[in-house]
C-alpha cells in the first residue's frame, strides 16, 4: 500500500468516536513514518527515504478564541500569592492580544518607563510591540 493511499483511506475512516478524522491527525502518522526513514538514511541503513515526495494534507484547524469579561476577571483573580508576579504580564497580553512568544520575547530596549513627555506615573509604561508603541497601565 502506498503512503498516499494510506492517507486517503485513513481520512475516510471515522475516529473511534464515529467522527470525521481531521487532516492534521492523518498527517501525524506519515510524519512519524518519515522520521523513522530519515533516521535510517542518517544511519546509512537505506539510501533514500520513500517519504521524500509525500505531501501533507491541507490543514484548516485554526481556531480563534477570546476571553469574555467574566473569564478575564476570573483569570486576574487567580493572580494572587505565588502568581501575583504574573498579573502585569497577563494584563498586557489581554490588552494587546499578543501571543506567548511575542510577549515573552520582549526585550528590555522594547520597554520605556516612565513614559516620555514628562509622565512620571510608574504604573504606566510604553512598549514596542508588533512594530507599534503600546502604552500600558498596570496595577
Amino acid at each position: 500500500m502506498s503512503i498516499e493511499r494510506f492517507k486517503a483511506d485513513r481520512l475516510r475512516t471515522p475516529t473511534r468516536f464515529g467522527g470525521q478524522r481531521a487532516p492534521a491527525s492523518v498527517n501525524r502518522e506519515p510524519a512519524a513514518l518519515a522520521r523513522v526513514f530519515r533516521l535510517a538514511v542518517k544511519d546509512r541503513k537505506i539510501v533514500e527515504s520513500p517519504c521524500v515526495d509525500v505531501k501533507k494534507l491541507a490543514e484548516a484547524n485554526a481556531r480563534d478564541r477570546y476571553l469574555d469579561e467574566d473569564e478575564d476577571e476570573l483569570l486576574l483573580s487567580k493572580c494572587t500569592g505565588q502568581r501575583a508576579h504574573l498579573r502585569n504580564l497577563i494584563v498586557f497580553t489581554l490588552n494587546t492580544g499578543g501571543r506567548r512568544g511575542e510577549v515573552l520575547g520582549l526585550l528590555k530596549e522594547d520597554v520605556v518607563t516612565p513614559l516620555p513627555h514628562g509622565s512620571r506615573n510608574p504604573a504606566r509604561a510604553q512598549m514596542r510591540f508588533k512594530g507599534f508603541w503600546v502604552t500600558q497601565t498596570f496595577g
